[in-house]
């Protein structure tokens, strides 16, 4: 019999009082309501913990804390430590739900100690399908799993929290680190989960994102796979330098 264990969903935000609506809509409307919602705040300056304070009122089971804290994925660490569902989910401020059935159709799939991912809508309204198999040389090859489409198992997560000494790419070092060191199973779910939201931290300093990625590589891989990953990004950036530059000119 499959599970209907609860599960813990949970946001970060930071100064971001007008795109709370659009994350806290799409999760209000969900069909499936039988969750916990933890929210961390990093102590916003502006009217975000207010805005989202009001909208919380039509969750049930909901935490929120408002303090300091040393970046995204140590705030994302406190909410896998507070969580007490059997499996976990990161619902980023600007990312939504694709609709209103998305948890009623995911959750009672969710069962044993296996990652379930699904696929997201990007920019321009592109679907990004993932792999049904995912193997450690995906990350060489493709890239990450947005971790807006991931559900973990809790226990996973409590035993590895994120490595807070990366800024840019501790959920990939964490996912990484699940499926080859630990050999966690990975499930696809032929499901689309969320329209993710690509200008986040990460786009906004890609220099720093590469070469965080680099050394993430060279930590798991062997030489060979660390360098065919540099040289494909290498190439990446080279073609987003001269893209850009005829967007310039044009």
């Amino acid at each position: 019999m499959k599970s209907t264990n609860k599960i813990s969903i949970i946001t970060v935000c930071y100064n971001c009082e007008d795109s709370v609506e659009i994350t806290l809509n799409s999760l209000i409307n969900q069909t499936y309501q039988d969750f916990e919602y933890i929210v961390i705040d990093g102590k916003s300056t502006d009217n975000t913990l207010n805005v989202m304070q009001e909208y919380c009122k039509k969750l049930k089971n909901v935490t929120i804390i408002s303090e300091k804290d040393n970046g995204i994925y140590d705030a994302m660490n406190k909410g896998i430590n507070l969580a007490t569902g059997e499996f976990i989910y990161f619902l980023n401020i600007k990312d939504k739900f694709y609709n209103n059935h998305v948890l009623e159709d995911v959750v009672p799939n969710l069962e044993g100690n296996i990652i379930y991912y699904g696929d997201a809508i990007m920019k321009k309204n592109k679907k990004k399908k993932f792999p049904n198999k995912i193997t450690p040389l995906y990350f060489i090859i493709r890239g990450m799993i947005c971790h807006q489409c991931i559900f973990a198992p809790s226990n996973v997560l409590k035993n590895n929290l994120f490595n807070t000494n990366y800024k840019y790419s501790a959920d990939e070092d964490w996912l990484i680190n699940a499926i080859k060191n630990q050999k966690i199973q990975c499930k696809h779910l032929n499901t689309t989960i969320c329209y993710y939201d690509e200008n986040g931290i990460s786009s906004k300093n890609e220099e720093k994102v590469f070469e965080e990625s680099i050394n993430l590589k060279k930590k798991y891989y062997t030489k060979i796979f660390s360098s065919l990953f540099y040289a494909k990004c290498t190439i990446k950036k080279i073609r987003n330098r001269l893209l850009n530059k005829r967007l310039k000119y044009k």
